[in-house]
C-alpha cells in the first residue's frame, strides 16, 4: 500500500498485512524543502507522485527510490495510470 504525506512530501510504503511502514521516500527536490504532494498512483511498473511544484516523480517499487523527476510547465493536480499509460491532469494551462 502506498500513501502520500502532503505535510512532509513523502510517499510512504505500508505492508498491507502487518500495517507496518516499510519505506519513507522523500519526493521533495532537496532535503528539508517540502512541497504539496497531490496524488500517488501505482502502475506502468512504477509509483507516481504529483508534486505541487510542477513535477511528477517516478519511484521504483523494487528499490523504493526516486528514479526520475519530470518537470511540467504548470503544477500537476492528479495522476491516472492504465496499463503502460500515465495521464496527468493540471489545474490550469496557458500554453
Amino acid at each position: 500500500m502506498w500513501v502520500g504525506s502532503n505535510d512532509t512530501s513523502r510517499v510512504i510504503r505500508i505492508d498491507p498485512e502487518t500495517y507496518r511502514i516499510r519505506a519513507r521516500i522523500s519526493v521533495a527536490e532537496s532535503p528539508g524543502l517540502f512541497s504539496d504532494l497531490y496524488s500517488v498512483r501505482v502502475g506502468a511498473g512504477a509509483v507516481w507522485a504529483a508534486r505541487g511544484d510542477r513535477a511528477i516523480v517516478r519511484i521504483d517499487p523494487r528499490t523504493n527510490r526516486v528514479v526520475a523527476r519530470i518537470l511540467l510547465p504548470v503544477p500537476p493536480h492528479d495522476i491516472a495510470v492504465h496499463g503502460d499509460d500515465v495521464w496527468v491532469s493540471v489545474s490550469s494551462y496557458e500554453g
